[in-house]
């Protein structure tokens, strides 16, 4: 049985192919030579077959979305010199930098820099009674020198199976079985080194949860932003998930194969540190729109597929700065991804004489939201974050991708390309100014929501030590 995922050609596709090639993985389990790929798996490495069957899944997706260089880099090397290749690299990382062995109740996965200050914000006080060690666990692919058998003796017993795979599924399987076995003795290597109960991560999306489940610890989650159907936001697993959304709201992730053992709401995590210190300010602005010009820039090769980014949000940016024609009477104001974003707008012809361009350094984000009374984007997570302040929200979608806000889909507060208000901007903002959310539905924002999560921590280190 021959297996395809279809590939997307511009972000119109997008809705019906990302739908369909998640029905198509469905049938994914009953290939027979899958099934004893796994078996295998599950014998050498202990790892249950749902957990890896999962993130098989989620690196054909992603592999076929997003075309990644190493899947196509590494295809003519030959299978044995590329898997110990592998190995003994991460093996050398190992030894070079040794790592004290060590019990810790908790792993922080710091996986951006400064994420423990700029995302958690954790100070050692929040640990007292926690034995915890903060490390890029997400990035970690070191592997103890004692299982170099263990992995000539796996590489033998797959190889042919591989193979076959490779062809049954028309992809480069190797890459897949080489990440999987890098992470089952990464997960091996966290064990022995750390043997943490717990490890917490702010990677929802990214965090490889086969290291968890190999380093036999509880991984908790904390989503870090709303997603539409993008290929990274599926198929990812948590044995509790600190949510933004409600759980009726969440049914994007349970189509996208999402497995939640535990699903806890907090809302925004990072709104909840701001509201602490938030002193009530007087609204500035009657509307802002906040940028992702910068982003696009970056990932346009990443992300055309998806909703054309950089297209859409100039065609966006543009619409924006028509309404200041169509309402002379109210200030509007543009609020960046970073600064260097607005130099970028006016080499485009993009800056606007009606509109206030807000400095990143002199402004908060959360703050410029409190102080505006209608925040629009193209599909930033700021919209919700608004929606928990109680603020009126939009989008404006130009990219012809329908799923780009799927979670708005039925609220009608999304200007979208030939869809709705195709020619009335004005009536369009009109409506979002006087429609009514029930924000519940959405979002139940945690404004204590680091404690919420110490405490689950806590409660959970207890009973194990109990």
């Amino acid at each position: 049985m021959s297996f395809n995922l279809i590939k997307f050609s511009s972000p119109k596709e997008y809705s019906k192919v990302i739908n369909q090639n998640l029905n198509n993985l469905k049938e994914l389990e009953e290939n027979k030579y899958l099934k004893e790929y796994l078996k295998i798996l599950k014998k050498e490495t202990t790892i249950d077959e749902k957990y890896s069957i999962l993130y098989i899944k989620r690196h054909l997706l992603t592999n076929l979305e997003y075309n990644l260089e190493s899947n196509l880099k590494f295809s003519k090397i030959p299978f044995f010199l590329y898997y110990f290749l592998r190995i003994l690299l991460s093996i050398f990382q190992s030894l070079i930098k040794y790592d004290k062995k060590n019990n810790y109740n908790l792993l922080i996965d710091d996986w951006y820099n400064n994420s423990i200050k700029s995302f958690y914000s954790f100070s050692d006080d929040d640990f007292k009674d926690i034995k915890f060690k903060i490390m890029n666990a997400s990035q970690i692919n070191k592997i103890l020198f004692r299982d170099l058998y263990k992995s000539i003796f796996i590489y033998f017993k797959t190889r042919k199976i591989i193979k076959i795979l490779s062809k049954e599924l028309n992809i480069n399987f190797k890459f897949i079985h080489s990440i999987i076995i890098l992470n089952f003795f990464t997960g091996r290597y966290l064990k022995y080194k750390f043997n943490p109960k717990i490890i917490l991560s702010g990677n929802d999306n990214g965090f490889p949860y086969l290291k968890a489940k190999s380093a036999n610890c509880k991984l908790f989650t904390i989503q870090n932003g709303i997603r539409g159907k993008e290929s990274d936001a599926n198929f990812t697993y948590a044995d509790l998930y600190f949510s933004f959304l409600t759980k009726e709201s969440s049914y994007i992730r349970e189509e996208g194969g999402c497995i939640n053992e535990k699903h806890i709401e907090i809302g925004s995590y990072r709104l909840s540190e701001f509201y602490k210190n938030y002193i009530k300010t007087p609204i500035k602005f009657d509307v802002t729109y906040i940028g992702t010009y910068s982003n696009s820039i970056e990932n346009e090769c990443l992300l055309k597929h998806f909703f054309s980014h950089k297209t859409n949000e100039v065609e966006s940016i543009k619409t924006f700065n028509s309404l200041t024609k169509e309402f002379p009477n109210l200030k509007f104001s543009y609020f960046p991804r970073n600064n260097n974003e607005i130099f970028e707008l006016e080499k485009s012809g993009l800056i606007s004489d009606n509109i206030e361009y807000l400095d990143r350094n002199t402004y908060n984000i959360y703050n410029v939201i409190t102080s505006t009374n209608l925040i629009l984007s193209s599909c930033s997570t700021t919209g919700i974050e608004a929606l928990a302040l109680n603020k009126k929200i939009g989008f404006i979608n130009q990219s012809g991708n329908e799923d780009l806000n799927p979670l708005f889909f039925n609220e009608e507060i999304e200007f979208k390309k030939n869809i709705y208000f195709p020619d009335d901007l004005k009536s369009f903002i009109e409506h979002i100014l006087t429609h009514s959310i029930r924000i519940e539905k959405y979002i139940k924002q945690d404004f204590d929501a680091k404690n919420t999560i110490l405490n689950y921590i806590k409660e959970y280190i207890n009973e194990k030590e109990s």
